[in-house]
């Protein structure tokens, strides 16, 4: 099993990108393909986010042997990250690559990791949050969390945090939570 993800750990690479990169297109195909709009941003503020270099959003992207195999959006701040959207790309699912690559951003950075993931009240909520687990992250099912709208016409969603690292939450008002609500997607506190 340490020699298959190992082998997949050398097929794949990652690279952050900007919006005037050739991969852009293949990111928002994904982006739009992967996520139901409650549960994103327009790409027009995705893209205005990743070229605002006063903002702490990237992009990174994950290649297989020179082509496009999927993103990971996250915001970098100097006590945590928070991963926003990871998605690997249809054909490139179930071989080891999705979860090779979160643990080599994990490990890439050098602060924990915050990401949210549906309730686990459906089958591929719950293999969702198996993924993660798999791949090192905690489920903080016991701290309330409701994803604010991503904007107009647009509704909140009620999540769950998981976390990657020396991180813990002190309830649903701890101030990483209220940044993560505040920065990420515009909340007033």
């Amino acid at each position: 099993c340490n020699k298959y993800k190992e082998k997949n750990r050398e097929m794949i690479n990652s690279k952050e990108i900007n919006s005037e990169n050739y991969l852009i297109d293949k990111v928002k195909e994904l982006y739009l393909d992967a996520f139901p709009s409650n549960e994103r941003r327009d790409f027009d503020e995705f893209l205005r986010l990743l070229d605002d270099k006063s903002v702490p959003f990237f992009v990174s992207v994950l290649e297989e042997d020179g082509e496009f195999a999927g993103f990971l959006t996250y915001w970098a701040w100097d006590d945590f990250r928070y991963f926003e959207h990871f998605a690997v790309a249809p054909e490139k699912r179930n071989g080891g690559k999705g979860g090779a690559f979160l643990r080599m951003m994990v490990e890439n950075g050098s602060t924990p990791v915050v990401l949210e993931v549906e309730l686990p009240e459906d089958e591929m909520a719950v293999r969702r949050i198996g993924f993660y687990r798999r791949n090192g992250f905690h489920l903080w099912d016991n701290v309330p969390y409701l994803q604010p709208s991503y904007g107009e016409g647009r509704e909140p969603v009620p999540l769950c945090l998981m976390t990657a690292g020396d991180i813990t939450f002190d309830g649903e008002n701890d101030e990483k939570i209220r940044r993560i609500k505040r920065e990420v997607y515009g909340v007033a506190e």
